[in-house]
Parts: C-alpha cells; structure tokens; sequence
C-alpha cells in the first residue's frame, strides 16, 4: 500500500509510486479512434469505406441501368415477333379468302356459260384442275365450303353420309 506522504509547501498528500499511466493524446487523437486514424496517404479506413462505397453505388446503377435497357429491348423484339405473326397470319386469311371467292366466281362462270355438252369434258377437266388445286391452298374450314359448294352444285355426289371425291389426292 502507498504511503501517503506531505510533500512540504503543499497541503496535499503525494501519492506512493503508482504504475505508469498510460500517454496522454491530444483530443484531436482521442476523437479519431482507432478506424478514424490517418493510414498511409492521409486517408483512414473511415475514407476508404466511404471511397469503396461510392464506387460501389456507381456500379450498381450502371449495371442496373444496362440491365434495364436489355429487358426493354428484349420484350420490344418479343411484342415485335407477336405483331408479326398476327399480321402474317391475317396476311395469309386474306389470301385464302382471296382464293376461294376467285375459285367460286370461277366456277361460277364455268356452270353458267359452258353448259352445253359438247365442251363438257375440257369444262369438266378445268373444273377438276381448279378445284384440286384450290384445295391444296386453303385450310380445312375453307375446304369445307368448297365441298359444300360442289355439293349445291351438284358437281359432286354423295352416297348416304360419304362425298365420293376420294379419287383425288388432296396433298
């Protein structure tokens, strides 16, 4: 234990010897901590963290904004693939719709002006001809109203529920 000793001139008691304290820092060192010390070129890790975390945010929304851009342009040249299927498909309606009226109109005009016998055969022929190859074109529910049609027109028979056009091949 310390004695506790006069020191004279002094009303206060000396203290024994005690360990040594530890040195004092300015308040400037003391404030600063041991993250916010200057490390070489003046920074500390406080700066560096700071540095790395701007450049980080900067990356990120550069990263972002290019990703974004991908997306946009991927489902512009999805939606612009939708548009062109709708439009060839409707494109390739109006052609067959185009087909079939041609192919009744000329039918048409077959029946009524070459009715005599003696063209029969070559009408018949050309009747055949267009009609196979009409059929070839169109889809099934367009093929459907040219059977009809040939029905009505009585260019085609039936027996019972069965057409009787199963001589041709419809490739």
């Amino acid at each position: 234990m310390p004695r506790n000793r006069k020191v004279p001139g002094k009303g206060v008691p000396e203290q024994g010897p005690t360990s040594p304290s530890p040195p004092k820092l300015s308040p400037d060192a003391q404030q600063r901590g041991v993250l916010n010390r200057p490390r070489r070129g003046g920074r500390s890790i406080w700066d560096w963290l700071d540095l790395i975390a701007k450049l980080a945010i900067s990356v990120v929304i550069a990263l972002a904004t290019v990703g974004f851009g991908a997306w946009q342009s991927h489902l512009a040249d999805v939606q612009n693939q939708r548009q062109n299927q709708v439009a060839q498909q409707s494109a390739l309606n109006q052609q067959r719709a185009a087909i079939l009226q041609t192919y009744i109109d000329n039918m048409q005009g077959l029946l009524l002006n070459y009715n005599n016998p003696s063209s029969a055969q070559v009408v018949s022929e050309v009747e055949r001809g267009q009609t196979l190859t009409t059929l070839r074109r169109l889809n099934a529910g367009r093929n459907v109203i040219v059977i009809q049609f040939l029905r009505d027109a009585h260019l085609i028979w039936y027996a019972g529920c069965t057409y009787q056009f199963e001589q041709y091949r419809l490739e």
